[in-house]
């Protein structure tokens, strides 16, 4: 817990500069990039931590804080990262007692709290090899008070965003980050992903950590940061795989008697393009679970949503009790969130199932269940795009499809109408060529029929499941069910 100090200004100026001479020790071996956030666009810098993910991960993001790093001041901070959510807000719920203090007018929204203009002391600095951010009173508050929110904090957010994740991204992702903290009473720490719906608290979201300073009067308090949990949040399917309704209980049973924040720590999310996850701390595993799906309200049909990284660092919480509290402002004097550094990871986006050597030609392409033919629909004169359903055999060239290969998938193309087989959110159509990954597939055989899996979706061409099915059915974009009703027998013509 943290010391108190009287003159908050003069602590932190002074105490900066013994961390700055900690952290000078930490072997900094920087000549990094930070890297467009693709495959085809990726950083320079180490493979994940402990080998998670495994060997053909890519870093796609590298943040390295520091004046080695390539994060070195705040003009490089300003340019990468933002000081409030995908919903303009700098204070998640209106919820916590220290706002998102922006660094200057220029980085701030209407409204927002801005460093120099409502604090009196720094919010934000950096080492060698790190960012520090600080919890400040704003305005002169020499009590700060969840319920006044007159606190102010240095959290920030990457601008960057990764566009879906999971099935949807059809790559895994893992992100890692260092980090360590010396904190007051009743503060607020979290490294936590969301994505852009959030409408009824239905929203996907991982918490890779979050720990606060709870005051539990006789049953203990958390004030040194020694207890967290790892959970995601809002699951209808309870996916989790360890409980942590008590933290000290569920850290044990994931072999953690002891945890010291001061020192710093590696936490690391994993999430797989079959809607598997896994939190780890220090290479440990806290946390799994299956079938969480990155859409609007967690469901396999639900609406897309991309994915945000968030780095809260902040104190209070006016909506639970135990971190209800106020506090003199001294007491956050000599207090601070330390960044090593944050990186983001894709895999490869080659299938485990690699494509069959398929030559390229003209196909007719049945369902191994009903027997009718893949086929193309009527276009839609004002988007241009074509349905796609199952039809029986009429010898037209509309249930004729061209298979091309391209790289380590196939296009699939409609003889009558010049199309691709595509899939639009969770529905198969007929589009005109692009060079998007949701027209690509990969032909992975199964017994004497294929299954064709999507590039963009990892999911499986399909028809209905429940059957019996007619002409005239559309055709489906389906998790792998192992279910004969995604088995096709190519013909070639």
């Amino acid at each position: 817990m943290c010391t108190v100090f009287c003159s908050i200004n003069k602590s932190i100026l002074i105490f900066a500069l013994a961390v700055s001479l900690f952290s000078s020790t930490i072997p900094n071996v920087y000549s990094d990039t930070i890297g467009g956030g693709t495959i085809e666009k990726p950083a320079s810098g180490p493979k994940p931590a402990y080998g998670i993910g495994g060997p053909n991960m890519v870093l796609v993001k590298n943040w390295e804080f520091g004046t080695n790093g390539n994060i070195k001041n705040i003009t490089d901070l300003n340019t990468n990262f933002q000081y409030h959510d995908r919903f303009n807000t700098w204070n998640t719920g209106w919820q916590y007692g220290a706002s998102t203090v922006a660094p200057d007018q220029a980085d701030a929204l209407p409204g927002q709290p801005v460093e120099g203009k409502d604090t009196a002391a720094p919010v934000r600095s950096f080492t060698a090899n790190s960012l520090l951010t600080y919890l400040v009173p704003l305005n002169g508050a020499t009590t700060v008070d969840p319920n006044k929110i007159n606190g102010g904090c240095g959290s920030f957010t990457p601008k960057w965003t990764l566009p879906h994740a999971g099935s949807l991204l059809g790559q895994d992702i893992v992100w890692e980050t260092r980090v360590r903290y010396v904190i007051p009473k009743y503060y607020w720490f979290a490294l936590w992903m969301e994505g852009n719906n959030w409408k009824g608290g239905q929203g996907a979201e991982f918490d890779l950590v979050e720990s606060y300073g709870w005051d539990g009067g006789q049953f203990g308090d958390n004030f040194n940061g020694n207890y967290w949990h790892s959970n995601v949040v809002d699951s209808p399917n309870k996916t989790d795989t360890v409980d942590y309704g008590a933290w000290p209980s569920g850290m044990r049973s994931v072999g953690f008697n002891a945890y010291d924040p001061t020192q710093y720590h590696i936490w690391t999310m994993r999430y797989n393009r079959d809607n598997s996850y896994a939190f780890y701390v220090d290479g440990k595993i806290i946390q799994s679970g299956a079938n969480y799906y990155w859409t609007f309200g967690h469901l396999s049909d639900g609406q897309p949503i991309d994915m945000e990284f968030m780095f809260d660092a902040t104190w209070g919480n006016n909506k639970v009790w135990m971190d209800d509290h106020t506090l003199p402002a001294a007491g956050l004097a000599n207090c601070y969130y330390e960044f090593n550094y944050s990186r983001v990871y894709l895999s490869n986006p080659k299938p485990s199932d690699a494509p069959i050597g398929v030559a390229d030609g003209t196909f007719k392409i049945a369902n191994a269940t009903s027997g009718l033919l893949a086929s193309a629909g009527s276009i839609n004169p004002k988007s241009g795009n074509g349905a796609v359903t199952e039809g029986a055999d009429a010898a037209n060239p509309s249930q004729q499809w061209t298979i091309t290969s391209s790289g380590d998938y196939y296009t699939i193309t409609s003889v009558s109408d010049k199309l691709n087989l595509s899939v639009d959110h969770i529905s198969i159509l007929l589009m005109a060529s692009t060079a998007a990954k949701s027209q690509l597939w990969a032909l992975v055989k199964s017994g004497n029929s294929y299954k064709l899996q999507n590039a963009q979706s990892r999911h499986l061409l399909s028809v209905d499941p429940k059957g019996p099915t007619t002409s005239g059915d559309p055709l489906l974009d389906q998790n792998d069910a192992n279910d004969s009703s995604q088995l096709w027998n190519l013909t070639r013509q």
